[in-house]
């Protein structure tokens, strides 16, 4: 997929950025559910739960 079709992955903590790379889509646990990304959707800021995140590449 080109690079300007996927999504901007970052996870922030208080001292660093933790990942920040492109991927294809990615599914995030949050205190409502989990919460898929896919490329071309609005930006998003969410807190997340403790839990599992899935990175998808192609």
């Amino acid at each position: 997929m080109p690079e300007q079709e996927r999504l901007r992955f970052c996870v922030l903590t208080p001292r660093a950025a933790a990942v920040d790379r492109p991927v294809d889509g990615a599914r995030v646990p949050t205190e409502t559910g989990q919460v898929g990304l896919r490329p071309r959707c609005e930006p998003l800021l969410l807190a997340v739960e403790a839990g599992l995140v899935v990175l998808r590449d192609a």
